[in-house]
């Protein structure tokens, strides 16, 4: 997935992009779980 939006957005440059797809960006990134 963070080779997908890396080229995606790669005009955008490596500051802001490495912003997104980093540990601690990663590390907050809230999963949602469906209940079954």
């Amino acid at each position: 997935m963070d080779e997908v939006y890396r080229t995606k957005y790669r005009r955008y440059g490596s500051n802001i992009i490495g912003s997104v797809v980093s540990p601690a960006a990663r590390a907050a990134t809230i999963r949602l779980i469906p209940e079954r």
